[in-house]
Protein backbone atom coordinates (compact mmCIF):
# COMPACT_ATOMS: atom_id res chain seq x y z
CA UNK A 1 0.00 0.00 0.00
CA UNK A 2 0.90 3.36 -0.74
CA UNK A 3 1.81 5.87 2.14
CA UNK A 4 -1.32 8.63 3.28
CA UNK A 5 0.72 12.61 3.40
CA UNK A 6 0.76 12.73 7.18
CA UNK A 7 4.15 12.25 8.44
CA UNK A 8 5.03 10.43 11.62
CA UNK A 9 7.78 10.64 13.50
CA UNK A 10 11.43 12.13 12.27
CA UNK A 11 14.80 11.16 11.78
CA UNK A 12 17.43 13.32 10.30
CA UNK A 13 19.74 11.35 7.63
CA UNK A 14 22.22 11.70 5.28
CA UNK A 15 19.46 13.05 2.69
CA UNK A 16 17.61 14.78 4.50
CA UNK A 17 14.47 13.62 6.96
CA UNK A 18 12.93 10.70 6.68
CA UNK A 19 9.57 9.77 8.83
CA UNK A 20 7.19 7.41 9.88
CA UNK A 21 3.79 7.09 7.62
CA UNK A 22 0.21 6.31 7.77
CA UNK A 23 -0.89 2.84 5.60
CA UNK A 24 -4.56 2.25 5.52
CA UNK A 25 -6.27 -0.79 4.27
CA UNK A 26 -9.89 -1.99 3.64
CA UNK A 27 -10.58 -5.58 2.62
CA UNK A 28 -13.72 -4.55 -0.31
CA UNK A 29 -16.10 -7.89 -1.11
CA UNK A 30 -14.28 -9.94 2.12
CA UNK A 31 -17.02 -11.40 4.91
CA UNK A 32 -15.86 -10.98 8.64
CA UNK A 33 -15.01 -14.23 8.77
CA UNK A 34 -14.33 -16.18 5.85
CA UNK A 35 -13.29 -19.71 5.41
CA UNK A 36 -10.81 -19.02 3.66
CA UNK A 37 -8.67 -16.64 6.29
CA UNK A 38 -6.43 -18.40 8.73
CA UNK A 39 -6.31 -15.23 10.59
CA UNK A 40 -7.60 -11.53 10.25
CA UNK A 41 -5.03 -9.70 8.04
CA UNK A 42 -4.85 -13.09 5.79
CA UNK A 43 -7.04 -11.14 3.07
CA UNK A 44 -6.90 -8.56 -0.72
CA UNK A 45 -6.22 -5.36 0.81
CA UNK A 46 -7.46 -1.98 -1.20
CA UNK A 47 -5.04 0.94 -0.25
CA UNK A 48 -6.64 3.69 0.75
CA UNK A 49 -4.21 5.72 2.40
CA UNK A 50 -4.30 8.83 0.06
CA UNK A 51 -8.01 9.15 1.23
CA UNK A 52 -7.70 9.58 4.44
CA UNK A 53 -7.87 12.66 6.50
CA UNK A 54 -8.34 12.08 10.14
CA UNK A 55 -8.19 8.97 12.22
CA UNK A 56 -9.17 8.67 15.39
CA UNK A 57 -8.44 5.03 17.45
CA UNK A 58 -9.34 3.87 21.02
CA UNK A 59 -8.20 0.57 22.62
CA UNK A 60 -8.36 -1.49 25.29
CA UNK A 61 -9.69 0.23 28.74
CA UNK A 62 -9.35 3.07 31.01
CA UNK A 63 -8.42 0.65 34.20
CA UNK A 64 -7.73 -2.88 35.43
CA UNK A 65 -11.50 -2.84 37.09
CA UNK A 66 -13.02 -1.38 33.90
CA UNK A 67 -13.89 -4.89 31.05
CA UNK A 68 -12.68 -4.40 27.52
CA UNK A 69 -15.43 -3.08 25.47
CA UNK A 70 -14.61 -3.49 21.17
CA UNK A 71 -11.87 -1.23 19.82
CA UNK A 72 -12.92 1.64 17.54
CA UNK A 73 -12.08 4.07 14.92
CA UNK A 74 -13.23 6.85 13.33
CA UNK A 75 -12.08 7.64 9.93
CA UNK A 76 -12.72 10.54 7.58
CA UNK A 77 -11.85 10.03 4.09
CA UNK A 78 -11.94 12.16 0.69
CA UNK A 79 -15.20 11.22 -1.25
CA UNK A 80 -15.16 14.00 -3.58
CA UNK A 81 -14.66 11.08 -6.53
CA UNK A 82 -17.48 8.97 -4.87
CA UNK A 83 -15.21 6.04 -4.51
CA UNK A 84 -16.84 5.40 -0.57
CA UNK A 85 -20.00 6.63 -1.39
CA UNK A 86 -22.53 3.31 -0.96
CA UNK A 87 -25.54 5.14 -3.00
CA UNK A 88 -23.18 5.09 -6.26
CA UNK A 89 -23.12 2.47 -8.88
CA UNK A 90 -20.81 3.88 -10.63
CA UNK A 91 -17.99 3.15 -8.08
CA UNK A 92 -14.74 0.31 -8.27
CA UNK A 93 -16.50 -0.54 -5.59
CA UNK A 94 -20.19 -0.43 -6.13
CA UNK A 95 -21.82 -2.80 -4.17
CA UNK A 96 -18.90 -3.31 -1.37
CA UNK A 97 -19.27 -0.52 0.70
CA UNK A 98 -21.59 -2.16 3.16
CA UNK A 99 -21.24 -3.01 7.21
CA UNK A 100 -18.58 -5.79 8.04
CA UNK A 101 -16.26 -4.56 5.43
CA UNK A 102 -12.53 -5.20 7.33
CA UNK A 103 -10.17 -2.44 8.18
CA UNK A 104 -6.43 -2.34 9.26
CA UNK A 105 -4.16 0.76 9.73
CA UNK A 106 -0.35 0.54 9.68
CA UNK A 107 2.57 2.73 10.34
CA UNK A 108 5.32 2.22 8.22
CA UNK A 109 8.96 3.40 9.97
CA UNK A 110 11.77 4.33 7.82
CA UNK A 111 13.84 1.06 8.66
CA UNK A 112 11.36 -0.59 7.07
CA UNK A 113 8.92 -2.38 9.00
CA UNK A 114 5.35 -1.82 8.95
CA UNK A 115 3.38 -2.18 12.26
CA UNK A 116 -0.25 -2.57 12.64
CA UNK A 117 -2.13 -0.44 15.09
CA UNK A 118 -5.60 -1.10 14.45
CA UNK A 119 -8.05 -4.02 13.18
CA UNK A 120 -11.77 -4.03 13.06
CA UNK A 121 -14.81 -3.74 10.97
CA UNK A 122 -16.48 -1.04 9.44
CA UNK A 123 -20.11 -0.54 11.09
CA UNK A 124 -21.32 1.85 8.89
CA UNK A 125 -20.29 4.67 6.06
CA UNK A 126 -21.42 7.81 6.77
CA UNK A 127 -21.43 10.77 4.08
CA UNK A 128 -21.12 14.57 4.65
CA UNK A 129 -20.57 17.53 2.70
CA UNK A 130 -19.39 20.78 3.91
CA UNK A 131 -19.47 23.92 2.81
CA UNK A 132 -21.37 21.70 0.26
CA UNK A 133 -18.66 22.15 -1.96
CA UNK A 134 -16.99 19.09 -0.41
CA UNK A 135 -17.14 15.79 0.11
CA UNK A 136 -16.32 13.04 2.75
CA UNK A 137 -17.45 9.80 4.40
CA UNK A 138 -16.88 9.00 8.43
CA UNK A 139 -16.34 4.91 8.08
CA UNK A 140 -17.12 4.09 11.83
CA UNK A 141 -15.51 0.90 12.89
CA UNK A 142 -15.20 -1.71 15.69
CA UNK A 143 -13.64 -4.85 15.93
CA UNK A 144 -14.56 -8.52 16.84
CA UNK A 145 -16.06 -7.62 20.08
CA UNK A 146 -18.60 -6.36 18.75
CA UNK A 147 -19.67 -9.30 16.64
CA UNK A 148 -19.64 -11.71 20.32
CA UNK A 149 -21.84 -8.63 22.18
CA UNK A 150 -24.20 -9.65 19.46
CA UNK A 151 -24.16 -12.99 19.27
CA UNK A 152 -26.60 -15.19 21.66
CA UNK A 153 -26.32 -18.28 23.28
CA UNK A 154 -29.33 -20.60 24.32
CA UNK A 155 -27.86 -23.76 26.03
CA UNK A 156 -30.27 -25.67 28.19
CA UNK A 157 -29.26 -27.78 31.43
CA UNK A 158 -29.18 -30.67 29.07
CA UNK A 159 -26.60 -29.04 26.69
CA UNK A 160 -24.59 -26.45 29.00
CA UNK A 161 -21.26 -25.14 28.81
CA UNK A 162 -19.74 -27.68 30.39
CA UNK A 163 -17.57 -26.97 33.66
CA UNK A 164 -13.80 -27.16 33.36
CA UNK A 165 -11.18 -24.83 33.16
CA UNK A 166 -12.06 -21.37 32.63
CA UNK A 167 -10.14 -20.89 29.24
CA UNK A 168 -11.86 -24.04 28.14
CA UNK A 169 -15.19 -22.91 29.13
CA UNK A 170 -14.38 -19.74 26.95
CA UNK A 171 -13.10 -21.25 24.22
CA UNK A 172 -16.56 -23.56 23.81
CA UNK A 173 -18.46 -20.24 24.29
CA UNK A 174 -16.64 -19.24 21.32
CA UNK A 175 -17.72 -22.23 19.61
CA UNK A 176 -21.32 -21.62 20.24
CA UNK A 177 -21.07 -18.27 19.42
CA UNK A 178 -19.33 -18.97 15.98
CA UNK A 179 -16.24 -17.34 16.28
CA UNK A 180 -13.50 -19.03 13.86
CA UNK A 181 -11.10 -21.91 15.12
CA UNK A 182 -7.99 -22.44 14.77
CA UNK A 183 -4.46 -20.86 16.18
CA UNK A 184 -5.29 -17.58 14.03
CA UNK A 185 -8.38 -16.67 15.46
CA UNK A 186 -7.87 -17.45 19.14
CA UNK A 187 -4.82 -17.13 21.97
CA UNK A 188 -6.02 -18.27 25.14
CA UNK A 189 -3.66 -18.26 28.13
CA UNK A 190 -4.21 -20.92 31.18
CA UNK A 191 -6.42 -20.18 33.68
CA UNK A 192 -6.00 -21.23 37.19
CA UNK A 193 -9.71 -21.59 38.42
CA UNK A 194 -12.33 -24.19 36.75
CA UNK A 195 -16.07 -23.78 36.20
CA UNK A 196 -19.23 -25.40 36.93
CA UNK A 197 -21.93 -25.82 34.11
CA UNK A 198 -22.80 -22.56 32.81
CA UNK A 199 -26.29 -22.67 31.37
CA UNK A 200 -27.43 -19.17 29.34
CA UNK A 201 -30.99 -18.23 27.97
CA UNK A 202 -29.95 -15.81 25.10
CA UNK A 203 -27.04 -13.90 26.65
CA UNK A 204 -24.61 -12.48 24.73
CA UNK A 205 -21.18 -14.36 24.26
CA UNK A 206 -19.63 -11.30 25.37
CA UNK A 207 -21.15 -11.49 28.73
CA UNK A 208 -20.48 -14.97 28.97
CA UNK A 209 -17.31 -14.56 28.53
CA UNK A 210 -16.48 -11.20 30.77
CA UNK A 211 -18.36 -13.28 33.59
CA UNK A 212 -15.80 -16.62 32.93
CA UNK A 213 -12.78 -13.93 33.01
CA UNK A 214 -14.63 -12.21 36.42
CA UNK A 215 -14.45 -15.93 38.04
CA UNK A 216 -10.19 -15.74 37.03
CA UNK A 217 -10.38 -11.90 37.46
CA UNK A 218 -8.23 -12.28 34.51
CA UNK A 219 -10.05 -10.50 30.78
CA UNK A 220 -10.93 -10.99 27.86
CA UNK A 221 -10.55 -8.82 24.80
CA UNK A 222 -9.31 -9.01 21.03
CA UNK A 223 -6.50 -8.53 20.11
CA UNK A 224 -4.47 -5.66 17.22
CA UNK A 225 -3.98 -9.60 15.31
CA UNK A 226 -7.90 -9.88 15.39
CA UNK A 227 -7.40 -13.06 17.92
CA UNK A 228 -9.94 -13.48 20.78
CA UNK A 229 -7.50 -13.59 23.85
CA UNK A 230 -7.90 -14.52 27.63
CA UNK A 231 -5.47 -13.60 29.75
CA UNK A 232 -5.30 -14.81 33.47
CA UNK A 233 -4.90 -13.48 36.53
CA UNK A 234 -1.11 -13.05 36.85
CA UNK A 235 -0.95 -11.88 33.09
CA UNK A 236 0.30 -8.87 33.96
CA UNK A 237 2.38 -9.32 36.58
CA UNK A 238 4.02 -12.47 34.95
CA UNK A 239 3.84 -12.70 31.29
CA UNK A 240 4.42 -8.94 30.86
CA UNK A 241 7.24 -8.02 34.04
CA UNK A 242 9.74 -6.64 31.64
CA UNK A 243 9.59 -2.67 31.06
CA UNK A 244 9.04 -1.95 27.96
CA UNK A 245 9.62 1.90 27.76
CA UNK A 246 10.48 4.52 29.95
CA UNK A 247 8.34 7.88 29.19
CA UNK A 248 11.03 10.88 30.42
CA UNK A 249 10.00 14.91 30.81
CA UNK A 250 14.15 15.39 30.93
CA UNK A 251 14.81 14.71 26.92
CA UNK A 252 15.57 11.24 28.51
CA UNK A 253 13.85 8.07 26.66
CA UNK A 254 10.39 8.89 25.57
CA UNK A 255 9.27 12.37 25.93
CA UNK A 256 5.95 13.63 26.81
CA UNK A 257 3.69 16.79 26.14
CA UNK A 258 0.71 16.15 28.56
CA UNK A 259 0.55 13.53 32.16
CA UNK A 260 -2.27 13.16 34.56
CA UNK A 261 -0.88 11.14 37.87
CA UNK A 262 -3.34 10.18 40.63
CA UNK A 263 -3.38 7.90 44.15
CA UNK A 264 -7.70 7.76 44.65
CA UNK A 265 -10.14 5.11 46.07
CA UNK A 266 -11.21 4.36 42.34
CA UNK A 267 -9.15 0.88 43.01
CA UNK A 268 -9.40 0.41 46.94
CA UNK A 269 -11.41 -2.15 48.05
CA UNK A 270 -10.42 -4.23 51.50
CA UNK A 271 -13.59 -6.03 51.53
CA UNK A 272 -14.70 -9.16 48.94
CA UNK A 273 -17.85 -11.04 47.98
CA UNK A 274 -18.05 -13.54 45.67
CA UNK A 275 -21.29 -15.42 45.45
CA UNK A 276 -21.68 -18.92 43.24
CA UNK A 277 -24.73 -20.39 41.77
CA UNK A 278 -23.57 -23.63 42.36
CA UNK A 279 -23.07 -22.93 46.33
CA UNK A 280 -25.23 -21.35 48.95
CA UNK A 281 -23.38 -19.29 50.98
CA UNK A 282 -21.29 -16.34 49.64
CA UNK A 283 -17.51 -16.30 50.46
CA UNK A 284 -16.43 -12.96 52.55
CA UNK A 285 -12.60 -11.99 52.26
CA UNK A 286 -11.31 -8.76 54.37
CA UNK A 287 -8.59 -7.20 55.41
CA UNK A 288 -9.07 -5.16 58.44
CA UNK A 289 -5.86 -2.88 58.17
CA UNK A 290 -7.18 -1.34 55.21
CA UNK A 291 -10.60 -1.01 56.72
CA UNK A 292 -9.15 0.42 59.50
CA UNK A 293 -7.12 3.02 57.84
CA UNK A 294 -9.33 4.01 54.72
CA UNK A 295 -13.20 2.48 55.93
CA UNK A 296 -15.12 -0.74 54.18
CA UNK A 297 -15.42 -0.55 51.17
CA UNK A 298 -16.62 -3.41 49.06
CA UNK A 299 -16.06 -5.34 45.86
CA UNK A 300 -18.55 -7.41 44.70
CA UNK A 301 -18.38 -10.88 42.29
CA UNK A 302 -22.09 -12.17 41.92
CA UNK A 303 -23.48 -14.94 39.96
CA UNK A 304 -20.48 -16.90 39.09
CA UNK A 305 -20.04 -20.22 38.17
CA UNK A 306 -17.37 -21.12 40.52
CA UNK A 307 -17.08 -24.63 40.96
CA UNK A 308 -16.49 -25.49 44.80
CA UNK A 309 -16.48 -22.66 48.04
CA UNK A 310 -12.36 -22.95 47.99
CA UNK A 311 -12.20 -21.51 44.56
CA UNK A 312 -14.49 -18.38 45.32
CA UNK A 313 -12.30 -18.05 48.87
CA UNK A 314 -9.28 -17.93 46.43
CA UNK A 315 -10.35 -15.33 44.15
CA UNK A 316 -11.91 -13.13 47.40
CA UNK A 317 -8.11 -13.33 48.77
CA UNK A 318 -6.74 -12.94 45.50
CA UNK A 319 -8.65 -9.81 45.10
CA UNK A 320 -8.64 -8.67 48.78
CA UNK A 321 -4.85 -8.65 48.20
CA UNK A 322 -4.62 -6.69 45.28
CA UNK A 323 -6.84 -3.54 46.14
CA UNK A 324 -6.34 -3.09 49.76
CA UNK A 325 -4.26 -0.05 49.31
CA UNK A 326 -4.07 2.67 46.78
CA UNK A 327 -1.47 2.58 44.25
CA UNK A 328 -0.26 5.17 41.85
CA UNK A 329 -1.36 5.41 38.20
CA UNK A 330 -0.93 7.35 35.66
CA UNK A 331 -4.21 8.11 34.46
CA UNK A 332 -3.44 9.95 31.27
CA UNK A 333 -0.14 10.68 29.15
CA UNK A 334 0.32 12.03 26.01
CA UNK A 335 3.23 11.96 23.43
CA UNK A 336 3.67 13.76 20.24
CA UNK A 337 5.75 11.25 18.27
CA UNK A 338 6.54 13.90 15.70
CA UNK A 339 8.75 15.40 18.03
CA UNK A 340 11.28 12.47 18.89
CA UNK A 341 13.02 9.41 17.02
CA UNK A 342 12.86 7.70 20.61
CA UNK A 343 9.02 6.96 20.45
CA UNK A 344 9.18 4.61 17.57
CA UNK A 345 9.60 1.71 19.84
CA UNK A 346 6.30 2.36 20.34
CA UNK A 347 4.64 1.29 17.44
CA UNK A 348 7.29 -1.45 17.19
CA UNK A 349 5.96 -5.12 16.62
CA UNK A 350 8.27 -6.45 18.80
CA UNK A 351 9.52 -4.12 21.37
CA UNK A 352 6.51 -1.90 20.76
CA UNK A 353 3.61 -0.95 23.94
CA UNK A 354 0.49 -3.29 23.34
CA UNK A 355 -1.78 -3.79 26.17
CA UNK A 356 -0.69 -5.36 29.53
CA UNK A 357 2.77 -3.45 28.43
CA UNK A 358 5.09 -2.62 31.58
CA UNK A 359 5.88 1.05 31.45
CA UNK A 360 8.45 3.69 33.98
CA UNK A 361 7.28 6.93 33.92
CA UNK A 362 9.12 9.76 35.43
CA UNK A 363 8.01 12.97 36.22
CA UNK A 364 10.12 15.99 37.77
CA UNK A 365 7.41 17.86 39.07
CA UNK A 366 8.10 22.18 40.05
CA UNK A 367 9.14 22.20 43.60
CA UNK A 368 11.67 18.94 42.92
CA UNK A 369 11.98 16.15 43.44
CA UNK A 370 11.30 12.93 41.26
CA UNK A 371 7.30 10.91 40.81
CA UNK A 372 8.02 7.25 38.82
CA UNK A 373 5.36 5.31 39.26
CA UNK A 374 5.58 1.81 37.43
CA UNK A 375 2.33 0.87 35.17
CA UNK A 376 1.05 -1.35 32.98
CA UNK A 377 -1.01 0.15 29.56
CA UNK A 378 -4.76 -0.84 29.60
CA UNK A 379 -5.59 1.67 27.26
CA UNK A 380 -4.16 3.38 23.94
CA UNK A 381 -5.68 6.08 21.91
CA UNK A 382 -4.21 7.42 18.35
CA UNK A 383 -5.10 10.61 17.03
CA UNK A 384 -3.60 11.49 13.41
CA UNK A 385 -4.83 14.43 11.80
CA UNK A 386 -3.78 14.70 8.10
CA UNK A 387 -4.85 18.23 7.25
CA UNK A 388 -3.04 19.92 9.85
CA UNK A 389 0.14 17.03 10.19
CA UNK A 390 -0.58 16.43 13.68
CA UNK A 391 -0.20 12.99 15.49
CA UNK A 392 -1.02 12.28 19.12
CA UNK A 393 -0.22 9.23 21.08
CA UNK A 394 -2.23 8.25 24.57
CA UNK A 395 -1.85 5.90 27.22
CA UNK A 396 -4.22 4.78 29.90
CA UNK A 397 -2.20 3.05 33.30
CA UNK A 398 -3.23 1.04 36.11
CA UNK A 399 -0.01 0.87 39.02
CA UNK A 400 1.77 -2.63 38.45
CA UNK A 401 1.71 -2.48 42.23
CA UNK A 402 -1.40 -3.32 42.24
CA UNK A 403 -0.37 -6.63 40.52
CA UNK A 404 0.60 -9.36 42.89
CA UNK A 405 1.71 -12.91 42.21
CA UNK A 406 0.14 -15.13 44.66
Amino acid sequence: MAVAGVKGWKTPTTSGDEYATLKVGMAFGSRPFPSSCNQFLDRTWTDVSTSVRYCHITRGRTHDLDVFGPDTCEMVLDNRRRLYDPTCTTSVQAGNVIPGVPVRVDVAIPNGSTNTIYTGYVEGWGLEYPGMLDATVTARCANGLKFLALSNINNTTANPIEGARIDVMADAVLDAAGWPSGSGWRNLGTAYTSGTDYVANEAPALEMLRTLADMENGAFFVDISGKARFVNRNFWADDMKTNRATFDDAGKHVPYTDIRISRDDGQLYNRVVVSSVSTHNPSTQSHAGSIASYGERTLTRLGLYMKTTGDADALGSWLVTRYARPGTRVSRIECKPRTSTKAWDLYDNTSGIGIGAKVTVNRRPPGGGLIRPVCHVEGIETTIDVGNNDWTLAFDMSPAELQPTP
